[in-house]
């Protein structure tokens, strides 16, 4: 039986300091998954980067890959590694056991479920981080003000936003992303 990661942001194009060990290519014909450009990211200079979020997120398809693993158990480290977060933080169903976890969006192990049913795979894998928008006095999410945290990076904060909302798959269509597409906003802001 085959065990599944899921992916939607910089695991498909940025290996990091610990690559999956994965079996095939990243097919992208995953699950619907609610998703937000929403979550500050501390390694890519508080750039805005992907997650689940099912209250600002666009319902998009994500991408697939077979993990090369045997056991779920390791499939869960292999990704727990590569994505530098604790195990709480990587959600999975188990279609033997019965095993879910996901904190962020709960209602989202069910539909996991039955998608992976489907297609007569073992269990799903993915990163189960939360939003952090709010954190440092931001406020809630919107548009607005992610686009105003955006103007206000610094150093090479501006050109990694950029590329990790450029490099993200076209089929990732979010409001935020549509705002910023929208009158060339990354070059009036002098971001190339």
């Amino acid at each position: 039986m085959k065990h599944v990661i899921l992916g939607w942001g910089s695991l498909l194009w940025d290996d990091g300091d610990f690559p999956l060990r994965l079996s095939s290519e990243w097919d992208p014909a995953g699950p619907t998954i609610p998703l937000e450009f929403a979550r500050v990211s501390r390694s890519r200079s508080r750039a805005l980067t992907l997650v689940i979020d099912p209250a600002n997120g666009q319902k998009c398809q994500s991408s697939f890959a077979i993990s090369s693993r045997k056991r779920l158990e390791d499939a869960i480290g292999d990704l727990r590694c590569r994505e530098g977060t604790v195990l709480r933080r990587i959600g999975f169903v188990d279609l033997d056991s019965g095993a879910e976890r996901s904190s962020v969006f709960p209602d989202l192990a069910g539909s996991l479920r039955k998608w992976a049913q489907d297609r007569g795979f073992a269990s799903v894998v993915w990163t189960d981080l939360p939003s952090n928008f709010n954190e440092d006095g931001r406020g809630l999410f919107s548009v607005e003000r992610a686009a105003e945290h955006l103007r206000k990076l610094t150093g090479d904060g501006p050109g990694k936003a950029k590329e990790y909302i450029s490099r993200a798959p076209e089929n990732i269509r979010t409001p935020l992303r549509a705002y910023l597409e929208q009158a060339d906003w990354w070059g009036s802001y002098g971001v190339t």
